[in-house]
C-alpha cells in the first residue's frame, strides 16, 4: 500500500480541510464463483469541517476509481447545534453507491450496491469528554449489513431475504471531545 494525507487546519477560525489517497493491491470474492474482485484500488478522500461554539459542519467524500472490477462513491453530511452548553442536536446523511462490474453482478440486487441513510440525533454532554446520544435512522438499503460470511450474506441477498429499508434507534456513550476530535 502507498498513499498520502494532506490536512490544512486554521484553529482560530475553526475551519479544517484534508486530502488523502492511497492504491493498493486487494484480493477478496476469489472463493465465490462470480464474484472475484481482486484488483489494484485506488481511492480518494476529501473532508472539511466547520467546528464553532455553536455550529459543527462536517462533511466527506470517498471515492474508488481506476479499477476494473468496483468503482465506489461515499458521501455524508453532518450538522449539529449546541442547543445549550450539554445539549446537541444533530442531522447527518449518508449515501454510498457501488458499481461492481463482475459476473456475479447480475444477480444482485440494487438494495445491496446502494445505501442511503438519514439520521435524527440528540446528544447529551455529560462533561467536556463524555457524550450519550440518542439517535433515529433511516436506512434504504444493505449493502453495509454484512455477516461474517461473505458466502452466506450473498446468499440470503440472493434469496430475497433482506428487507430493503431499515429504521432504527439507538442510544450509545462515547469518549469524545468537545473539540469535535474523537478519542479512540
Amino acid at each position: 500500500m502507498i498513499g498520502g494525507r494532506l490536512t490544512v487546519q486554521a484553529p482560530r477560525s475553526g475551519l479544517n480541510a484534508s486530502l488523502s489517497a492511497y492504491t493498493d493491491d486487494a484480493e477478496f470474492g476469489a472463493d465465490i464463483e462470480g464474484f472475484d474482485l481482486a484488483d489494484r484500488y485506488t481511492r480518494l478522500r476529501v473532508s472539511a469541517e466547520y467546528l464553532s461554539a455553536r455550529w459543527w459542519l462536517r462533511s466527506e467524500y470517498l471515492g474508488q476509481h481506476d479499477t476494473s472490477k468496483i468503482e465506489a462513491g461515499i458521501v455524508y453530511a453532518e450538522r449539529a447545534y449546541f442547543l445549550s452548553d450539554q445539549w446537541q442536536a444533530e442531522i447527518r446523511y449518508e449515501h454510498a453507491d457501488f458499481d461492481i462490474s463482475t459476473s456475479g453482478r447480475a444477480y444482485l440486487p440494487t438494495f445491496i450496491v446502494e445505501h442511503e441513510e438519514f439520521v435524527v440525533g440528540l446528544n447529551y454532554w455529560l462533561n467536556p469528554n463524555l457524550v450519550f446520544k440518542l439517535s433515529c435512522h433511516t436506512v434504504k438499503g444493505n449493502c453495509f449489513a454484512t455477516s461474517a460470511n461473505a458466502e452466506d450474506y450473498l446468499v440470503a441477498a440472493l434469496q430475497g431475504s433482506f428487507d430493503e429499508t431499515t429504521h432504527l434507534s439507538s442510544l450509545e456513550h462515547s469518549s469524545a471531545s468537545k473539540s469535535g476530535e474523537e478519542r479512540l
